[in-house]
């Protein structure tokens, strides 16, 4: 495994400096690992592009908390029902 690693690693630097060789292929290197690192930001931002961070799946729980609890304050006191409600929400937020 190591071996062939080494050798994938080493043929970069190997290409590389056979086309600085040459004058009109000097700056395609660059070119070729600027168009690389393109190719991978994009496949990144498409692959991450549904996963929202911890901090926005939190305030959606808290959001959501507080619109129970508006709802709530409507009424004089909760009932058992609407608390096993929240509750049950709360969960189902807080898993997904």
């Amino acid at each position: 495994m190591k071996v062939v690693r080494s050798l994938a690693s080493s043929t970069g630097p190997f290409l590389a400096g056979l086309m600085y060789e040459r004058k009109q292929y000097s700056s395609l290197p660059f070119f070729i690992a600027g168009g690389l690192k393109i190719v991978y930001d994009l496949l990144l931002l498409r692959s991450f592009s549904q996963v929202k961070p911890d901090s926005e799946r939190y305030q959606q729980v808290n959001t959501a908390a507080e619109e129970d609890e508006e709802v709530d304050n409507y009424n004089d006191e909760p009932t058992e029902e609407s608390q096993q409600h929240h509750h049950i929400e709360m969960k189902t937020l807080i898993k997904s």
